[in-house]
């Protein structure tokens, strides 16, 4: 499943998404998830890094090799000289990108997302849009960018006065926003 989230600011969107990563206990309802399914989550402020570290010593691990690290930073636009460089001397965006990779290079059976395209230029945004074509997994994705959406998810769900509504349409689910 390929799942965008809409709504306006303040109606929880991400709240809905912490819940879920069980970063928030939920109110009125509780979640299961199979113990063996893989959950990674891109924040938005890249806050999962260790901002000491290297490109390489953050993104190389036992199952990913320096060759498929380099794939997925050069899709992402990082020079090869960047990934002997710390994390903490990169720009905002380079860090989105590395944070991106990150979870991307640990094969997740889901991904959440979190407004993916704030600190990204328009190149970069459309790394993104061709790294998620590579994966196959479930995609929940909240984004105020309709072009990304539109291009990286098939299910609209929009949260308005505290219902969260699902919509096929793109049209139909943005003009549901605006009215």
């Amino acid at each position: 499943m390929k799942i965008g989230i809409i709504g306006k600011n303040w109606v929880g969107k991400t709240t809905l998404l912490k819940t879920i990563l069980w970063e928030l206990k939920p109110l009125y309802w509780w979640i299961w998830i199979h113990e063996k399914v893989s959950i990674w989550s891109y924040s938005q402020i890249a806050d999962d890094l260790d901002f000491n570290a290297t490109i390489c010593e953050e993104l190389i691990g036992p199952w990913v090799s320096y060759r498929e690290m380099m794939a997925y930073l050069w899709a992402l636009r990082i020079d090869q000289e960047k990934a002997d460089q710390k994390i903490w001397l990169l720009s905002w965006w380079e860090r989105s990108k590395v944070a991106l990779a990150k979870m991307l290079l640990a094969h997740p059976d889901i991904v959440v997302m979190d407004e993916p395209t704030n600190h990204l230029d328009l190149s970069s945004k459309e790394a993104v849009k061709e790294m998620l074509e590579w994966f196959n997994g479930v995609r929940l994705i909240v984004s105020h960018d309709r072009d990304f959406l539109e291009a990286t998810t098939e299910i609209l769900r929009v949260i308005k006065e505290w219902k969260l509504t699902v919509f096929h349409s793109f049209e139909r689910g943005f003009n549901e926003i605006i009215n």
